[in-house]
């Protein structure tokens, strides 16, 4: 898994538009679940609000779909939003309530803002790595669990009973 998400790092780009692909199939798919649903439990009031968001979901796949670029584009500004957002909750909360280590939380706050500053200056090329490349460190960081997880009872066991000599 770490070998896939440095490749994904590599290929960044490719990475991207896989990744919005797959969403949007994801979308489409949940979509149709959300509707046939709706369509086999007809009791109920919700019945018109699921076929819409179900529709909504099969349209915003479809879209993604047809327009991969613009929908990179898309997530790339809610990433950008959402680090912005981010840094301001931490912001206040740190302020507020001043607890033990809350000058990390502004570390951390200024970091987010720098990232996002960084995402706009070299926005729109952005959008083309950053997903790819947050998929990727995802991946590498899934692969460095899972070996860990594989590796650390063995060593665990190993120590708590030595081989005999």
């Amino acid at each position: 898994m770490f070998v896939v998400g440095f490749v994904a790092i590599l290929v960044a780009s490719l990475t991207s538009l896989v990744s919005i692909i797959v969403l949007a199939l994801v979308l489409i798919g949940a979509g149709l679940f959300e509707i046939a649903a709706a369509m086999t439990h007809r009791h109920g009031p919700s019945i018109v609000g699921r076929v819409l968001a179900g529709l909504l979901s099969v349209a915003l796949g479809a879209w993604l779909i047809a327009e991969p670029l613009l929908g990179l584009d898309a997530l790339t500004l809610m990433l950008v939003g959402y680090l912005v957002a981010g840094a301001f909750v931490r912001i206040a909360f740190a302020l507020y309530r001043r607890r033990a280590g809350w000058g990390w939380s502004l570390v951390f706050a200024f970091v987010s803002v720098l990232l996002a500053i960084m995402v706009l200056a070299s926005y729109p090329l952005s959008a083309l790595w950053l997903v790819g490349t947050i998929v990727g460190v995802e991946l590498m960081i899934r692969g460095i669990e899972l070996a860990y997880a594989d590796v650390w009872p063995s060593l665990r066991a190993r120590a708590e009973h030595p081989p005999a000599r």
